[in-house]
């Protein structure tokens, strides 16, 4: 585990800097899915007991890790 992702962060950028916005929010919405898809098959016990673990799936407000992609499709729109 790290909190260094420039590398990861330039991987991903390679990755769909040629998308358009419509092809990036449809993969967002793909990944939203599958993170649904992947909590229900999580039992609620053990979901609340890794909590460290999930606690990035759940988040809400400023902080939220999909407001965070969100926001990065926006600042590469102004591109």
């Amino acid at each position: 585990e790290t909190d260094d992702y420039k590398e990861f962060n330039e991987k991903i950028y390679q990755e769909f800097k040629n998308f358009t916005p419509e092809q990036l929010l449809s993969e967002l919405q793909k990944w939203i899915g599958e993170l649904e898809n992947n909590m229900k098959k999580v039992s609620e016990n053990e979901f609340n007991t890794r909590s460290d673990e999930f606690d990035w799936a759940t988040d809400e407000g400023e902080d939220s890790h999909f407001l965070h992609h969100i926001n990065q499709i926006k600042n590469a729109l102004k591109k």
